[in-house]
């Protein structure tokens, strides 16, 4: 039979206070495998960092970058994948913002209603509407930005 052959390590940890200063976190990643190393995936609070797998080489490898964070615990983590196709064990390290050097937040919302069409088969009885009543469903704060368009002619009851 084939002999066992212990999976790749992949070790993540942060460059300096766990604290992030601004918006990124600068973090350093530590990668080994006896078969050979063939690339990595980093996830911050779930969501993957890059859309595939990074490119790694060789059997050991050091890099450094930097991930954006947002207030409160982040949750950042790290896995290798080896030449012969196995996957390591994530490494996890939580990272806590405060939040307050973070730029305010944004919310963009573009409303499109469109009822009436050239084709009267497709006219539609109620888009126009719920893009006016959608609308009002935002609380009005500093952060949020709205934009709607209707049809030339249109009310928008504002």
């Amino acid at each position: 039979g084939e002999a066992f052959t212990a999976p790749p390590v992949a070790q993540v940890q942060a460059d300096g206070p766990a604290v992030g200063s601004g918006s990124n976190a600068a973090l350093s990643l530590r990668f080994s495998d006896q078969v050979g190393l063939k690339g990595y995936q980093l996830f911050v609070n779930g969501v993957p960092h890059f859309g595939t797998f990074q490119p790694l080489n060789g059997t050991r490898q050091q890099l450094s970058l930097s991930v954006p964070l947002i207030a409160g615990n982040n949750t950042v983590e790290v896995v290798a994948l080896n030449a012969a196709g196995v996957l390591s064990r994530p490494d996890v390290l939580v990272l806590e913002h405060d939040g307050a050097s973070l730029p305010a937040p944004r919310l963009f919302y573009v409303g499109f209603g469109v009822s009436d069409y050239d084709r009267d088969v497709l006219d539609l009885s109620y888009v126009h509407q719920d893009v006016l009543d959608r609308r009002q469903a935002f609380p009005l704060v500093q952060w949020l930005h709205l934009q709607v368009f209707l049809p030339e002619g249109s009310s928008d009851g504002f």
